[in-house]
């Protein structure tokens, strides 16, 4: 059974200020979750050949603000589609045109939450990020992007599953468990590829709805790596795993396949330290972010995104 501490809905805990929150922002922008402790067992990475890329792309560079929200815009649907099947909350028809080609969803379905508790977080998280789509829609005007191409199968979520062992024919849908796999598939590194955004200094136009995407996505990346967490200390082979999962999409983010993520205490960890042993807080630039979904260490489109993004002038 889940602790009594996840039953807080977002808004206490965003009111509940210093304590939670900055625990929850703690370990969104770590490459992993827990404290920085730097004892406990070195976890060999798993085997990732074939998605390490020995040269990484280099940064794109984002020029207008209509651009900027554009792309926060385009994680957000992926975000949506997710959330919205698993908790049977579907993103809104009149939510996906706009700007490019408005691509369809495949995969995808209702989650049999056997924790009520997890299933009331996936409806949440399908709530907030259709409001986020509807204000960003509403503050691009016609310039927003239409909805991406987005795939939830399993054909796409299996790249990250073999290589973590769990399978080519990993389903995100499959169970709970699956589910919070699959949504850190998702969030791994979306806050810190925000906060990366704003230190960019965007435009002013663009601060405010990306400060906000930035806040949700931490809350939600804490809850699920909590809950994770949790599951671990009750299932110690969940906490291999999720190491597992963290190792895959490091090497999918930066080539690096020799990442050592270790087992803490009573959770797992995944942390880059400084040279005092203490966890760096990361930040992703928009291409870590786009082969972080596209699950391809080379590209910034495939995977969960098979044809890219809409609405945004991505200049090399």
């Amino acid at each position: 059974m889940e602790k009594a501490v996840f039953a807080l809905g977002r808004r206490d805990v965003l009111r509940s200020g210093g304590g939670i929150l900055a625990v929850f922002l703690g370990s969104s922008l770590l490459a992993g979750c827990g404290g920085g402790s730097s004892e406990g067992t070195v976890v060999v990475a798993p085997d990732v050949e074939g998605l390490a890329a020995s040269t990484p792309p280099s940064s794109t560079k984002i020029t207008s603000a209509d651009s900027w929200m554009n792309f926060v815009l385009a994680i957000q649907y992926v975000g949506a589609q997710f959330y919205g099947a698993a908790s049977g909350s579907p993103l809104p028809a009149a939510l996906q045109g706009g700007t490019g080609t408005q691509g369809s969803v495949s995969g995808g379905r209702s989650v049999a939450f056997a924790n009520p508790l997890i299933g009331q977080y996936a409806g949440e998280f399908a709530a907030d990020q259709i409001a986020s789509i509807t204000a960003i829609r509403q503050a691009l005007g016609t310039a927003a992007g239409a909805q991406p191409t987005v795939d939830l199968s399993s054909s796409a979520f299996g790249r990250v599953g073999e290589a973590a062992g769990l399978g080519s024919g990993f389903d995100p849908f499959a169970d709970e468990t699956s589910f919070l796999l699959g949504a850190l598939v998702i969030e791994h590194g979306v806050a810190a590829g925000y906060r990366a955004m704003l230190t960019e200094g965007v435009a002013a136009d663009a601060e405010g709805m990306l400060t906000k995407a930035m806040g949700d996505s931490i809350y939600r990346d804490g809850v699920i790596r909590a809950l994770l967490a949790t599951r671990a200390e009750e299932t110690p082979a969940l906490a291999d795993t999720v190491s597992a999962v963290f190792a895959v999409l490091a090497a999918l983010q930066t080539g690096d396949s020799a990442l050592q993520v270790s087992q803490s205490g009573d959770q797992p960890v995944a942390d880059v330290p400084d040279g005092n042993g203490y966890p760096i807080a990361l930040v992703r630039n928009t291409d870590e972010m786009l082969r972080l979904l596209s699950l391809n260490p080379s590209a910034t489109s495939g995977g969960l995104l098979p044809q890219g993004i809409n609405g945004t002038d991505l200049v090399a």
